[in-house]
């Protein structure tokens, strides 16, 4: 997804599904004076406790005179597609 209205009408959907928590569980964080990048997974909770997703995560952080500022973030379902409705097709 690109630009800002994707990514509003991303995260207004995402606001308004039943999440009650994150849980992110760091594998992997190294960085050099310039960059820095943490690799990780993530569970969404719902609201009545069952796992609603699980999959896995990237933030690539950048430093500039003002410190450290995020660069990329990036996150991927496990789950498989779910298939079209019928009569339904899948945009690409």
């Amino acid at each position: 997804m690109a630009g800002r209205r994707a990514i509003q009408e991303l995260w207004k959907g995402a606001l308004a599904m039943p999440v009650a928590r994150i849980q992110f569980e760091t594998v992997e964080v190294d960085s050099n004076p310039a960059t820095a990048w943490e690799t990780g997974r993530y569970t969404l909770i719902a609201t009545n406790g069952s796992t609603m997703d699980v999959g896995k995560y990237i933030v690539v952080w950048k430093r500039d005179g003002a410190g450290w500022k995020m660069y990329r973030d990036m996150w991927s379902s496990d789950s498989q597609p779910q298939a079209p409705a019928a009569g339904g097709s899948v945009k690409h």
